[in-house]
């Protein structure tokens, strides 16, 4: 009994002597494990974690490629499934069209009048994904033909909200835009698939009119053949487009350059709508980077303090210890450090997952992804502090052979120092570590910059005092009237200064109206919007040139108004009033500066049109103009202006369904706000990673050149002074900073290079944050340098035994 007690009466006194390496070694590798897990939860939900599809491994999204159009999405048209399931026979078991342009309208339901979104899609859209509705039946084949049943699903939140989740829903009626269906299903609530999301959903219609069948816009899934793969697929796609193309007249072929058909599976295309194709791999790149550093400092630690400890492990084994007592005494004292980092690693992994869940990820376009913290990734929690473990444990182990030990024992304490081999490995690992803050840093800090300037930057137009309204009309007939009721009836309201319609509205990640548009010089993809002629001063947008939007009247407009971006892409000087884009025929009226369109910026397109409500343009967008948005500038705010105007709102069309007003100002900082919460985990990672490599270098310095101090000391009493230490230190500082230097700026490249695609602008502000970078670390490191250095010679100078 006595035994035990004095063995860990032993224990305890060397853990209390050891407590700053227990302490420092469990937080960093704690706080690494962590961050490298929840990389790791990124990484597995969005690239293996299953979809919430039976079939989702066989199911691939085929889209049509038209780069002379600048149509290089997902989209294709309808008239392309029926020679595609020709085509496809053998290497398709089915094929079906989703319409990419949901509509909405308002209906009477169950005694409510309700703003309903639909979606149309072939009947066997849904067999192909899901296995069984929640309630009901899938709609019959015949559905999807001209004359067929008139048939439709409803989505389990629109069924719990309006028929409060009573199986008497199936069965019963709906109308939508002057058209009965019938519903005979509702759909699972795990069915959350992105850019799909309705609250009904009807037939499409096959064969589609002639005009209709070759817009696109339409989505085309398809369920591989049981034996066939994307492979086999992709040379028959690819001899399919080739006959589409031929069937072009010769004299229009030009037209149809560079025509492919692509099949991407239906994981590629959710994380493509979800803009998470390649950001995963920096999640867990960063996470990684982090355990690597935090490893490597805690074997620096772990040897450092072991080397001063060797001469103690010879001596016991000298007095009889066997090397067993002497490695189990060296075990026990790694013990508590990875237990401490255990016990921290999994709340903070928990805490971390909890707060990207309700932060970055908690947009509908992740639904399809939630993070959770399942076995994968606690087997990879555990293996991870098993590797940590193994190095951290191995390299010390391996000093503990009995010619080390021997060495050891035979050296003098007084005159001994560390060997040049050892020396040199630690210079490397100083090196190593500079260069990974660097890279680390300077990456962390182009990426925050770059979305920072983002996110602050002038929008060009004035949000202060707008509140907005979604609107949804009964009829998507003529807007026009319906606007200029509403716009009368406002004019009645004290509170509110001027108001607008905007058929989408910037910054709002909801709605986002895309085209095709095409000059004498350039075709190519734009971003429009139909607005009335109060949206450009509501909001301040100034007129650069041109005319003024007129007053709506009876007449079809022929005219749009273009931004600056739109002037320079498709024709090549900013003189564009009065030159003509094909849309079909329309004219430049009027030129207004470019202004922020939403968070990042609005790659692969051209430039933005406005279309006024009367335009020619709205015959061809169908039910778009079913719904909108009233934009109302009310300086004074408070809750009796609000109140007023949305009165006014209802007064003036009961017939119409409005949302409650919202901040224009409160939406466009929550939106910069998602990119913000980006900034700080990255910067977290970045910050954690340094801390953890500035520290190690301060160890390792203080460690090693305590460890020189009897070569000092000798250097001195032969006549070394103290400008001949701190040259020394100088030189030994340049072959640190200058490789790591090199190295960073090599890392901080690549990371920056695989994070371009969803961060533009990060590589513009690389060479100011490795300048920056550069010298934080140099002054870090080199001020732990000085400052070892300066009380090393302060205890030779007050040293007895220095003869000087």
């Amino acid at each position: 009994m006595n035994n035990h007690s004095s063995v860990l009466s032993d224990w305890a006194n060397r853990l209390w002597r050891d407590r700053s390496y227990t302490v420092v070694s469990g937080i960093f590798l704690g706080l690494s494990i962590a961050m490298a897990t929840l990389g790791f939860t990124v990484f597995y939900t969005f690239f293996f974690k299953p979809l919430p599809y039976p079939e989702a491994n066989r199911i691939v999204v085929i889209r049509q490629i038209l780069p002379v159009y600048g149509l290089t999405g997902y989209l294709s048209r309808s008239a392309l499934l029926s020679p595609l399931r020709r085509a496809t026979h053998a290497e398709l078991q089915d094929s079906a069209l989703v319409s990419s342009n949901p509509k909405v309208t308002i209906s009477l339901v169950q005694g409510q009048r309700l703003a309903v979104h639909y979606q149309s899609v072939t009947p066997n859209f849904f067999p192909m994904l899901l296995r069984h509705p929640y309630l009901g039946r899938w709609p019959s084949a015949a559905a999807g033909h001209r004359d067929g049943p008139q048939e439709a699903m409803l989505s389990f939140g629109f069924w719990s909200k309006a028929f409060g989740k009573k199986a008497s829903a199936v069965g019963s009626e709906i109308s939508l835009h002057g058209k009965v269906y019938q519903v005979v299903g509702v759909l699972p609530q795990n069915f959350t698939l992105h850019g799909l999301a309705a609250d009904v959903y009807v037939p499409l219609v096959l064969p589609q009119d002639k005009v209709e069948a070759h817009y696109f816009d339409k989505l085309t899934f398809a369920q591989l053949g049981a034996d066939h793969t994307l492979e086999s697929l992709r040379p028959v796609l690819s001899t399919l487009a080739e006959k589409q193309v031929l069937r072009i007249p010769a004299r229009f072929r030009n037209q149809g350059k560079g025509y492919r058909l692509l099949a991407s599976p239906l994981r590629n295309y959710v994380l493509h709508k979800a803009h998470m194709a390649q950001l995963p791999w920096l999640y867990l790149g960063g996470g990684l980077f982090v355990w690597l550093i935090a490893v490597l400092n805690i074997i620096n630690y772990a040897v450092l303090r072991h080397q001063r400890r060797l001469r103690g492990f010879a001596i016991r084994q000298l007095l009889g210890a066997s090397r067993g007592a002497v490695i189990q005494i060296f075990l026990s004292e790694q013990l508590p450090a990875l237990l401490l980092s255990l016990f921290l690693a999994i709340p903070l992994t928990f805490l971390g997952i909890r707060w990207l869940s309700s932060t970055i990820f908690s947009g509908s376009a992740y639904a399809d992804f939630p993070l959770r913290f399942t076995g994968w990734e606690g087997l990879f929690l555990l293996v991870l502090l098993l590797v940590s473990a193994v190095c951290v444990v191995a390299i010390p182990l391996w000093r503990l052979r009995p010619s080390a030990l021997k060495t050891a024992l035979t050296h003098d304490e007084r005159t001994a120092s560390l060997s040049k081999p050892l020396r040199r490995m630690f210079q490397a690992l100083n090196t190593l570590q500079a260069a990974l803050a660097i890279g680390l840093l300077s990456t962390a800090l182009s990426l925050a910059i770059g979305n920072d300037v983002l996110s602050h930057r002038s929008l060009g137009f004035q949000p202060k005092n707008v509140e907005y309204s979604r609107v949804y009309l009964p009829t998507a007939a003529n807007i026009t009237p319906d606007w200029l009721q509403i716009e009368s009836n406002l004019r009645r309201d004290p509170y509110v200064r001027s108001s607008a319609f905007a058929l989408f509205l910037p910054w709002d990640s909801s709605s986002d109206g895309a085209a095709g548009a095409s000059s004498s010089k350039r075709s190519g993809k734009v971003l429009f919007d139909i607005v009335s002629p109060g949206f450009f001063r509501l909001l301040d947008i100034p007129l650069q040139r041109g005319q003024a939007m007129p007053a709506l009247n009876d007449q079809e407009s022929p005219s749009i108004w273009v931004d600056t971006d739109f002037c320079r892409s498709f024709f090549s000087s900013e003189q564009c009033v009065g030159q003509p884009v094909i849309h079909p025929d329309q004219h430049v009226a009027g030129v207004v500066p470019s202004i922020a369109w939403k968070l990042m910026p609005n790659r692969g397109y051209l430039g933005v049109e406005y279309f006024p409500l009367n335009s020619t343009f709205d015959q061809l967008l169908g039910g778009f103009l079913s719904s909108g948005y009233i934009l109302l500038r009310i300086p004074v705010q408070s809750a009796s202006a609000l109140r007023s105007a949305s009165q006014y709102l209802h007064l003036a069309l009961p017939s119409a369904v409005f949302s409650p007003l919202h901040s224009y100002t409160a939406l466009i900082h929550k939106t910069q706000q998602s990119g913000l919460n980006f900034d700080l985990l990255f910067g977290i990672f970045a910050f954690l990673a340094t801390g953890i490599t500035l520290f190690g270098v301060y160890v390792v310095q203080a460690t090693t050149q305590a460890a020189r101090l009897p070569e000092y000391r000798i250097r001195s009493m032969l006549g070394a002074e103290n400008r001949d230490f701190y040259r020394g230190l100088l030189r030994d500082l340049f072959w640190v900073i200058l490789p790591g230097a090199f190295v960073g700026t090599a890392v901080a490249l690549l990371l920056v290079h695989l994070a371009a695609q969803d961060f533009p602008d990060a590589m513009r502000f690389l060479p100011i944050s490795l300048l920056l970078t550069f010298f934080l670390v140099l002054f870090s490191i080199g001020l732990s340098y000085f400052n070892v250095m300066r009380s090393l010679l302060r205890l030779l100078r007050s040293d007895p035994s220095n003869g000087r």
